[in-house]
């Protein structure tokens, strides 16, 4: 399906984008588990817009299809089927043990910017010493 619309005519071209576009919204909508309202909100684009890409109508201008694509996680070339990496844009699942990692890697590394003791640290947080080592 992507770049199969390079080489046809104009009108064709432009009901391609919109049938892509359509799909890949309505995937992004089942897989986030939300409605065209929850995407409306939660970018701040009108729930007709959202509606009339949804139908595949129209596609979106740039600076809306931008807000999309950084909602979506996703690039713009994904959203238009320019590509179709979808799934390498998601991000991966966390475990609580790779999220705890991470949030402790993050404030090892504040610390020892800031010349903070691991004591000071915790105070600061509300913590035990023993969470940050």
């Amino acid at each position: 399906m992507t770049n199969n619309y390079i080489n046809t005519a104009p009108m064709e071209c432009i009901d391609m984008l919109n049938k892509i576009f359509s799909e890949r919204v309505k995937e992004f909508l089942q897989w986030e588990g939300i409605n065209e309202n929850g995407l409306a909100k939660a970018t701040g684009l009108s729930l007709k817009s959202v509606l009339n890409w949804v139908r595949g109508v129209y596609y979106p201008c740039p600076s809306a299809l931008i807000v999309l694509a950084n909602y979506m996680k996703v690039t713009t070339d994904y959203l238009l089927g320019l590509q179709d990496k979808f799934e390498e844009k998601r991000a991966q699942p966390l475990t609580l043990q790779t999220a705890q990692k991470n949030v402790i890697s993050k404030l090892e590394t504040y610390r020892q910017t800031q010349g903070i003791k691991y004591g000071r640290l915790a105070k600061r947080l509300g913590v035990g010493q023993c969470t940050l080592t």
